[in-house]
């Protein structure tokens, strides 16, 4: 991509599909090639790695899965496939293939 980030920040990055190992080998490849090394966090969550697989984003429960996470060093948080955490968006994928109103 060709841009670079003028200081390292703490990230969650949350992927509702791809394995934790596949995602960890893919952000360690990025991390060799990268011309600084992270100094602060890096949370992932992948469905294989929670106890009880990933909320529904849709939830209040869920939401606040995701906020315990959230402190004063994580200044990014990435959403990858979001829609597959949401048991209510994939209903409406189904049922309307809609998914403006989600969360509405």
């Amino acid at each position: 991509m060709g841009w670079e980030a003028p200081e390292s920040k703490g990230v969650l990055f949350v992927d509702g599909e791809l394995p934790g190992a596949v995602l960890q080998t893919w952000l360690q490849e990025i991390i060799e090639g990268a011309s600084k090394q992270p100094i602060v966090p890096l949370i992932i969550k992948t469905p294989d790695i929670q106890k009880h697989g990933m909320p529904d984003l849709a939830t209040i429960e869920g939401q606040e899965h995701i906020e315990r996470h959230i402190n004063d060093d994580i200044k990014l948080i990435v959403m990858i496939t979001s829609q597959a955490l949401s048991d209510q968006a994939v209903r409406m994928r189904q049922n309307h293939g809609d998914l403006s109103r989600v969360g509405s």
